[in-house]
């Protein structure tokens, strides 16, 4: 384990704001603390980057294509995305997926787009399953270990990636080395100033320590994208009724006797169906458990 500063200001001055265990394989609990002078929240202290991956499963989800109802809905999105990529860059534009996982997205929008999609992970089993399920090569490696050229991309694209790597200042930095002058990144991530975050605390699906070692509001990513060399940030909020199901899933689990009913509840397809009211009133009001961030890269030079 390994204590450290915030990565976004500096200072190690922060303030627990709960703790919480690794639901998914170890067990062990995890303080999430957030820093008195910028408010980035964070896993303090964490893992070192040596070990993180021994909290990541085979079966972790990003690693398994959706399917049935949950694929339905999420390719409503991804054909909105499509179509917003189509109209936003010429043909042959290069758009690469960073946190590709089993490929999923990457490959819709590489048969769905004129885009030339690539992508990457870090996990070799997310490698293997975007080869088996959607027959996507994946870079397997981290952005900063992989060396792409500079300025050798037109859109980035990084979903649910950010809060898991261990410096997002480092991470923007090199997203902007490869963007191209005026390239766009799209980035999408949980909000800690959501309606279910707040609702649900150390149970929230949001959070998800020690995996999501950061979690951001608008105004620290906004500041990251800014001090990275991004300009015209604009936030919007999703519609994501299943953060909702999974963080009423585990408020259930705790409860042994209640244990049962959340397991059918988790998998009944239509579950999601009983909270997409509130999360479509969650976005309308802003404060939705995930955001999309949109932002520019500037006009600056790369050695």
């Amino acid at each position: 384990m390994e204590n450290i500063a915030c990565d976004l200001c500096g200072v190690r001055e922060v303030r627990a704001r709960f703790a919480a265990p690794d639901r998914l394989v170890t067990g062990e609990i995890f303080q999430v603390v957030e820093c008195l002078r910028c408010g980035l929240v964070f896993v303090n202290p964490r893992p070192r980057e040596s070990e993180m991956m021994r909290y990541y499963p085979e079966d972790y989800a990003s690693y398994i294509p959706s399917r049935g109802v949950a694929r339905f809905i999420k390719n409503i999105f991804l054909r909105r995305e499509a179509r917003r990529l189509n109209r936003s860059f010429p043909k042959g534009a290069r758009l690469l997926e960073v946190g590709a996982g089993s490929g999923e997205d990457a490959a819709y929008l590489r048969d769905k787009t004129h885009l030339t999609v690539a992508g990457m992970d870090t996990s070799t089993d997310a490698a293997h399953a975007a080869e088996k399920y959607f027959h996507l090569q994946l870079l397997v490696g981290t952005l900063l270990s992989l060396k792409l050229p500079i300025e050798s991309f037109d859109v980035l694209r990084m979903k649910y990636v950010l809060s898991h790597v261990p410096s997002p200042r480092e991470l923007l930095a090199e997203a902007s080395r490869i963007l191209k002058q005026g390239g766009m990144i799209y980035i999408f991530i949980p909000s800690v100033e959501s309606w279910g975050a707040r609702l649900f605390g150390r149970f929230w699906q949001g959070g998800e320590p020690p995996r999501h070692l950061y979690d951001f509001n608008p105004t620290t990513i906004t500041r990251y994208l800014t001090e990275a060399g991004f300009a015209a940030v604009r936030i919007s909020h999703s519609v994501v009724p299943n953060t909702w199901v999974h963080s009423f899933r585990t408020v259930l689990a705790e409860y042994p006797v209640m244990r049962p009913l959340s397991r059918l509840f988790f998998l009944n397809p239509f579950s999601a169906l009983l909270f997409l009211p509130l999360s479509i009133l969650a976005a309308l009001f802003r404060a939705s458990d995930r955001i999309l961030v949109v932002a520019r890269r500037s006009n600056t030079q790369h050695t």
